[in-house]
């Protein structure tokens, strides 16, 4: 009788451990695949990119972090010769997209970030943030399609143009003797505080509300009409234009707007020109 107790219980022992077991597995290929969903929406994007093997070493670290989305703009070497540097990444290199323009390779993107070295006297106005606290940002369940991570050329960085086309603003700690990182460097360094944040956030619910953000093209169109409107009221000039309206971009990209307030403005600014009569 004991002998047999003790068997049923022994076996049931096995069978409550192997279900925790199995129940942890499955938990863990579950949220495995949410990584690889989740961090599949960010693009990182290389303005004009000089160097081969930079792009080569960006694959590598793409890999690493298991991010597999990179668009090349106007690439000014021969890429494919990164594929030494890109070992096992070379699947990021071979299926990147490569376009004409930024705004091609941002078409569709709810969230864009702008990665800069420095604080430029023409941008004086922009916030410049870490990795880290820029990256919850993105990976937010608010997030649509696709977001979008931009560096610029080795040698020069973004343009002030570059720059504006941006939602936030990206810099990277480092000496103020020397701040200018390699490019594969700063890359990987976001994808590591990409995949950390995604990684330590498995559990967390994404219960909360959220809501369709407006693409790309939605907030430029409303920035272009916006700007175009204040030139007409004579609130901005030709000669003010770029910094005024840096300010504004930023003012209403940290908004989050939606499709509908996009459309809300672009009424407003339409019943404001009818009732005042502002001809184009």
């Amino acid at each position: 009788m004991f002998v047999e107790c003790q068997n049923t219980f022994i076996r049931k022992k096995l069978y409550s451990t192997s279900s925790v077991r199995n129940k942890y597995h499955r938990f863990w290929n579950n949220n495995n695949q949410l990584i690889k969903a989740s961090l599949s929406r960010i693009s990182i994007v290389l303005v004009e990119p000089e160097g081969a093997d930079n792009v080569g070493a960006v694959s590598r670290v793409m890999k690493n972090f298991q991010l597999s989305r990179l668009v090349l703009v106007n690439p000014k070497c021969n890429y494919l010769e990164g594929r030494i540097r890109a070992m096992r990444g070379i699947d990021v290199l071979t299926s990147c997209r490569v376009v004409r323009s930024l705004e091609e390779a941002l078409s569709g993107c709810s969230r864009v970030v702008a990665s800069t070295s420095r604080q430029r006297d023409a941008c004086a106005e922009l916030i410049l943030e870490t990795p880290k606290n820029i990256v919850p940002w993105l990976l937010h369940p608010v997030v649509g399609d696709s977001a979008a991570i931009v560096f610029g050329r080795e040698s020069s960085g973004l343009t002030n143009d570059e720059l504006k086309l941006a939602h936030r603003f990206l810099k990277i700690p480092a000496s103020e003797e020397y701040p200018v990182l390699n490019l594969a460097l700063a890359v990987g360094i976001v994808c590591y505080e990409l995949y950390l944040w995604n990684n330590g956030s498995m559990n967390l619910t994404h219960s909360q509300n959220t809501h369709e953000e407006a693409s790309f093209e939605t907030k430029e169109s409303l920035y272009k009409r916006l700007e175009k409107f204040l030139l007409s009221i004579s609130f901005i000039s030709e000669q003010n234009k770029k910094k005024r309206m840096l300010k504004f971009r930023s003012m209403l990209n940290r908004l989050n707007m939606s499709p509908k307030e996009a459309n809300m403005l672009h009424g407003i600014i339409s019943h404001v020109e009818q009732t005042w009569k502002i001809s184009d």
